[in-house]
C-alpha cells in the first residue's frame, strides 16, 4: 500500500503541479529578462521539452525520496534535488 501511495503522490505532482511550476518559473525569469513577449516565446519554444526533462529527473528523484529516504530527511533531500534542478534549468534555458 505504501508503494502505491508513493506512486500516486509522484503521479499527481508530475501531472498537475510540474507544468504549472515550470510556467511560473518561465514567467519569473521573463520578468527580469524581457517581459511578457519573452515569456510567451519561451513557453512556446521550451515548455514541452522542459516538462519531459523535468519528468525524467523528478519522477525517479521523488520515488526514491518517498520509498527510501527517512521522513525526517525528505525535505532536505528534495531541497538538494531542487538545487541541482535549478542549476540545470538556469543553464539550459536561453531566456
Amino acid at each position: 500500500a505504501e508503494g502505491k501511495t508513493a506512486i500516486l503522490k509522484v503521479f499527481l505532482d508530475q501531472i498537475i503541479f510540474r507544468p504549472f511550476f515550470l510556467v511560473a518559473l518561465y514567467f519569473y525569469l521573463s520578468l527580469f529578462n524581457g517581459g511578457m513577449e519573452t515569456f510567451l516565446r519561451s513557453v512556446r519554444r521550451d515548455l514541452f521539452k522542459m516538462t519531459i526533462t523535468a519528468w525524467k529527473y523528478w519522477t525517479p528523484a521523488q520515488l526514491f525520496n518517498f520509498w527510501y529516504v527517512p521522513l525526517h530527511l525528505r525535505v532536505l533531500f528534495s531541497n538538494f534535488m531542487a538545487l541541482v534542478w535549478n542549476i540545470y534549468f538556469s543553464l539550459s534555458t536561453p531566456i
